[in-house]
């Protein structure tokens, strides 16, 4: 019984340290702090605003129409040539 509540208690803080990344914390410090108070420490992360740079979309590919978030010489959605900040058509 003890070996699956630090399994649940491992997964938990392995969740906390997976949304901190994604929300630009510290994904070490939000694994102990999950560790340490499981559920509420999730909960508290899930009502904090994220500090990573939201991505801004900066052309759209001509040929797919595709979202393009880096300047490049080909979409990295369909492989068509792009140049430039272009709508599809």
């Amino acid at each position: 019984m003890m070996l699956f509540l630090l399994v649940i208690w491992s997964a938990v803080a392995a969740v906390c340290a997976a949304v901190a990344k994604s929300k630009g914390r510290s994904p070490e410090a939000w694994f102990a702090l999950g560790f340490l108070f499981s559920l509420v420490a999730l909960f508290v992360l899930a009502c904090l605003p994220s500090l990573a740079a939201p991505v801004r979309i900066q052309s759209y590919c001509i040929h797919c129409g595709a979202a393009l978030t880096q300047v490049g010489n080909f979409c990295s959605w369909c492989g068509q040539p792009v140049s430039g900040n272009h709508l599809p058509q």
